[in-house]
């Protein structure tokens, strides 16, 4: 069975339960943002089976509060690409005494989509290491005279991407060997804001129909990934399209609150970056960790006024 096959028979289940966590870390983190309990009061979309309704209602100390929840993916098949690479190059920074002749710090650049064509994963992690280990001989160091290669690149066997290697100076110690494994995307920032920008497109009319009284409504937007992006540059780039739809006036009713819930690495990251309709950035922005097996919530003591 090939990668594809293996991601395909798991996502829908992944997304359904990922989902339903990062709505109860949401409602969790408002308990606290709100000093009251909260309580699920209503799911629209599972009874009412009508196209745009909201998918939960909540009761809350400060009314009745809907709450959408999507998963931002870089670009189409980004979740997909995310688990191959997982599978292909997990654990390959830490054999870097294995893979590596000589010290230094090396870079490995994968190519993200490049990685769908994968049918026979030991063959190609056998491939791929057997390269490194090669090329890895041969590598010298940046800014030397006469000049050295310290960067090469190519298709490893049984690999369908071409792959980079580059050697740096060791940082800690001379005979230092280490990897890191980076995971590169074209053009990535500006899929990203796509994405982005699409799921506020599909979900702030649902959210604006199912307010009431001014209440305040609930956008949790959840990302997977570990290679392609951070905390820091997901909230950024929902800061920029948060301006331009009000600049374009495009979006009538943007969220009141939104949450960032990074669900790749346990405990799961929660950060409120929209608060009664203001943006916060890090660091004064409510953050809070999420165990998921556990269900429970402690809120960063590190934030900054």
């Amino acid at each position: 069975m090939s990668v594809v096959q293996n991601v395909a028979g798991t996502k829908w289940w992944m997304s359904k339960k990922n989902e339903e966590l990062a709505c109860e870390a949401a409602r969790l983190a408002l308990e606290r943002v709100w000093a009251g309990p909260i309580t699920e009061t209503q799911r629209p979309e599972e009874t009412e089976r009508a196209k745009g309704a909201v998918e939960v209602l909540f009761n809350t100390p400060v009314g009745v509060v809907p709450m959408e929840h999507t998963l931002i993916e870089t670009y189409p098949g980004q979740i997909e690409d995310e688990v191959r690479a997982k599978q292909l190059l997990g654990g390959l920074e830490g054999r870097s005494e294995d893979l590596l002749s000589n010290p230094g710090s090396y870079s490995l650049l994968v190519e993200a989509r490049g990685l769908e064509g994968i049918t026979d994963v030991r063959a190609a992690r056998q491939g791929i290491e057997r390269w490194i280990r090669n090329k890895a001989r041969d590598l010298g160091l940046p800014f030397r005279f006469p000049e050295e290669t310290w960067s090469v690149n190519g298709t490893p066997p049984a690999f369908p991407s071409r792959v980079t290697l580059q050697r740096r100076e060791p940082w800690k110690s001379q005979d230092q060997k280490d990897m890191k494994v980076v995971i590169v995307v074209s053009d990535v920032e500006s899929l990203r804001r796509r994405r982005i920008r699409e799921a506020f497109r599909r979900k702030c009319p649902k959210l604006a129909r199912a307010r009431s009284n001014g209440a305040p409504s609930v956008l949790v937007l959840e990302w997977r990934e570990i290679f392609l992006t951070s905390d820091h540059h997901v909230s950024d780039a929902v800061y920029d399209v948060i301006e331009s739809l009000r600049q374009e006036a495009s979006v009538a009713d943007l969220p009141t609150h939104i949450f960032l819930v990074g669900t790749a690495l346990v405990p799961w990251r929660v950060w409120l970056i929209v608060e009664d309709g203001q943006f916060t950035p890090f660091p004064k922005n409510r953050r809070f960790k999420f165990d998921p097996v556990e269900r429970k919530i402690e809120e960063s003591a590190n934030r900054r006024d």
